[in-house]
């Protein structure tokens, strides 16, 4: 298995791009051409924070996009190449079936800070539209060392796009879960199965990799 160890979801996001770049392989998808890595472990030391590299260049649209994905639970409109979503997974997080999955994990980890399954899924049975299905399928909260460790799976995920803004937003969701817990929020670890970039990002991708930040 590959492994990024990463500060921030800016470092990540750079270090995840190149090695995609430099190991990935030409696949097509439909009628897209990507390059893919194929099974990634990320790990993220401070998730919630969004260091200079993401201020200075990351694309505000996108992240206005993403942050909507994952904190508001109403449909998310297309933007560019972002398509719709009839439902957030805002909603599948905070709202599903009259409950909120984020309460019922705190209410685990406060009951038994050693539980092994606060544990929640963003799938819904029988999904047949692709955008419905979740990229970003589980979310994991454990209490080690007195600290919450975020562990997510991810199906698919585009490294250029998505990955910096799915880890920042995930770890705000990981330290709001910390803190109405009342402990320290640790790092984020993730499992991707397919980290791909687009045929069509590659050249801003090199010209981000060229600024050799990291």
């Amino acid at each position: 298995m590959n492994q990024v160890y990463s500060k921030t979801p800016g470092e990540a996001w750079v270090k995840v791009c190149r090695l995609v770049m430099e190991r990935g392989e030409k696949l097509k998808d439909e009628d897209l051409i990507l390059k893919e890595l194929f099974s990634l472990f990320i790990g993220v030391e401070n998730p919630s924070m969004e260091d200079e590299v993401l201020i200075k260049y990351g694309n505000k649209e996108e992240k206005e996009w993403m942050r909507r994905l994952w904190l508001e639970t109403k449909p998310i409109p297309a933007m560019g190449r972002f398509p719709y979503y009839e439902e957030s997974y805002g909603k599948r997080i905070f709202r599903i079936k009259g409950g909120n999955h984020i309460d019922w994990a705190v209410n685990k980890l406060k009951t038994n800070p050693d539980t092994k399954s606060a544990t929640i899924s963003t799938l819904s049975l029988g999904e047949k539209k692709k955008t419905n299905i979740s990229c970003v399928t589980t979310l994991d909260f454990k209490i080690r060392d007195k600290k919450l460790i975020t562990t997510v799976f991810v199906r698919s995920q585009d490294a250029y796009r998505k990955l910096q803004w799915d880890i920042l937003f995930l770890g705000q969701i990981a330290k709001m879960v910390a803190e109405q817990v009342g402990i320290t929020s640790g790092p984020l670890n993730s499992y991707v199965v397919s980290e791909h970039i687009y045929e069509m990002d590659f050249k801003e991708v090199e010209k981000l990799l060229a600024y050799q930040i990291f």
